[in-house]
């Protein structure tokens, strides 16, 4: 344990009679929140065989909301859908 830990610590019991740890922080707010995913939901169903690419570029285009491949890649996971092209075997 570091002394600035301890004084923090005595700090602490000082101020409140406790000792207990003070709450988590708040994490990072979603991009696409949950109102949204009906519109990530919509653009899959008009063209399932779109990359996250495409689909980032147009959820901007509808939401004004501009997110990473990554960002857009949960809410698909969230969402249970799939992003599979379509092959073409001959």
């Amino acid at each position: 344990m570091s002394l600035s830990f301890i004084k923090r610590l005595i700090r602490r019991y000082g101020d409140t009679g406790q000792v207990i740890p003070l709450p988590r922080g708040g994490g990072a707010i979603a991009k696409i929140r949950t109102s949204n995913l009906a519109v990530v939901e919509q653009l899959v169903d008009e063209q399932p065989d779109a990359i996250l690419e495409e689909l980032c570029s147009r959820f901007a285009a509808k939401s004004g909301v501009e997110v990473s491949v990554a960002t857009m890649h949960r809410a698909v996971q969230r969402l249970n859908l799939t992003t599979k092209k379509n092959t073409i075997c001959q």
